[in-house]
């Protein structure tokens, strides 16, 4: 008799705060609806399990927001069968909500911090309006000191952001200067 086991699992991860189904395979099992009890481990809560045949079910689940990034047993137990897939569910962070700056007006000398230590871990595209523009990551350093780079105008400019940490733009010009800001989940 062989070893009851489960042999797949799929999608084999979800995002913290998601809700989704799960396919799930066993081998030598015995999947019952009512008698059947599915586990994907701490974090992870299973709100209806339906079992298709005695070797397939579809567990219907919803990852914590607070969940731990980990790789979860899943184990299926019907009566004193239990089947499990060790590392069979991974749990992964959610992405991050960026903010999108548009034509954001820039006084002269004025720094303005635009990228928080919530929107680390991302890259953002700048694109000035007009030259006289630059990024920086501290506020208290001028255009000519280093740490500081020029905005060409109208031609993109991407940097990769590794928070917690700050961008700030400056802007040298005359009057206000528009900088668009793209972020992107890197």
């Amino acid at each position: 008799m062989a070893t009851p086991a489960v042999t797949q699992v799929s999608p084999n991860s979800g995002l913290q705060g998601q809700t989704l189904a799960v396919n799930i395979t066993g081998s030598g099992t015995h999947f019952a609806q009512g008698t059947t009890v599915a586990s994907f481990g701490t974090g992870v809560t299973v709100n209806s399990l339906v079992v298709n045949s005695p070797l397939s079910a579809t567990a219907y689940v919803t990852v914590g927001a607070a969940a731990a990034f980990a790789a979860n047993t899943v184990t299926m137990t019907t009566g004193g069968e239990v089947a499990t897939l060790a590392g069979g569910f991974t749990i992964t962070a959610a992405p991050v909500q960026l903010q999108a700056f548009n034509n954001v007006a820039l006084a002269a000398g004025a720094p303005t911090n635009l990228v928080d230590a919530w929107q680390g871990h991302c890259n953002y595209t700048f694109l000035a309006t007009a030259a006289g523009a630059y990024i920086k990551g501290a506020p208290n350093l001028a255009a000519a000191d280093p740490g500081t780079f020029p905005l060409p105008a109208n031609i993109p400019v991407t940097v990769r952001v590794w928070g917690p940490s700050g961008i700030w733009v400056l802007s040298t010009a005359a009057g206000n200067l528009g900088v668009l800001v793209t972020p992107t989940n890197a």
